[in-house]
């Protein structure tokens, strides 16, 4: 990953982590910071109460930080995404996960990498779950897209051996290429990389428990910066699969 596209991602997750602190604690005043971070750090707000997106400016102040924590304070709710002038991040809770991912596959025009640790197959089952995604993936990958996906090397004889094994095997019936982790350190990343343009990334494995049962976050991202950096990790990290 290079330098640039290495401190946009540490950019990218530190404003995650602070609209997901302020959305997650208690009630607060948020008049007086969100005038001050306006003063000193917005480029411009959408919305009022229950404020939706905040435009910042890269490198925003303090001031402008805090008005975004006191708001969410004050608000309790996650926003629909918050935009920078390089792009966007937006917070993905369990039942926006799998429409947000289902939705980057079906938008992908030329390729999909994949890192996932856990990832579930489910024949025969229905509309509005977890097989919608492998579904759309499956399709995308008779279409011909570049669709790479690297899995964790689980030990012979473990139960997420047995699932991600058969994982692979529908994924290649699909034309899709599947290699497996071969660092000597487990590979529990779960990053989706769309056309090197946009990620999604965060805690979330491709099963009903990770996406209906757990409690689990992860984000979308187009800043480019961020998904090329990605883009070159997971590069890297093929090239050493088998």
């Amino acid at each position: 990953m290079s330098r640039r596209g290495f401190i946009s991602l540490i950019e990218a997750v530190r404003s995650l982590l602070v609209v997901l602190s302020a959305s997650l604690s208690g009630c607060l005043c948020c008049s007086q910071h969100l005038l001050e971070g306006l003063g000193q750090g917005f480029i411009g707000v959408i919305g009022g109460c229950g404020l939706g997106a905040i435009r910042v400016r890269r490198g925003c102040s303090q001031a402008a930080e805090t008005a975004v924590t006191a708001h969410y304070y004050h608000t309790n709710s996650l926003p629909a995404g918050l935009w920078y002038d390089r792009g966007m991040i937006k917070v993905l809770l369990n039942p926006d996960y799998l429409p947000a991912v289902v939705s980057e596959v079906r938008a992908a025009e030329k390729s999909i990498w994949v890192a996932m640790f856990e990832w579930s197959w489910y024949p025969g089952q229905h509309t509005g779950t977890v097989q919608d995604l492998n579904r759309e993936l499956a399709i995308r990958g008779r279409d011909g897209l570049d669709i790479r996906v690297m899995l964790h090397n689980e030990a012979i004889g473990r139960h997420l051996h047995r699932i991600n094994r058969k994982t692979a095997s529908h994924l290649k019936q699909n034309k899709v290429e599947v290699k497996w982790g071969n660092s000597g350190k487990p590979l529990h990343a779960k990053v989706w990389i769309f056309d090197q343009a946009r990620v999604i990334f965060g805690s979330h494995n491709i099963s009903v428990r990770s996406t209906r049962t757990n409690i689990e976050v992860s984000a979308l991202c187009d800043v480019r910066e961020v998904a090329e950096g990605l883009a070159g990790w997971f590069e890297e990290l093929w090239g050493k699969g088998i």
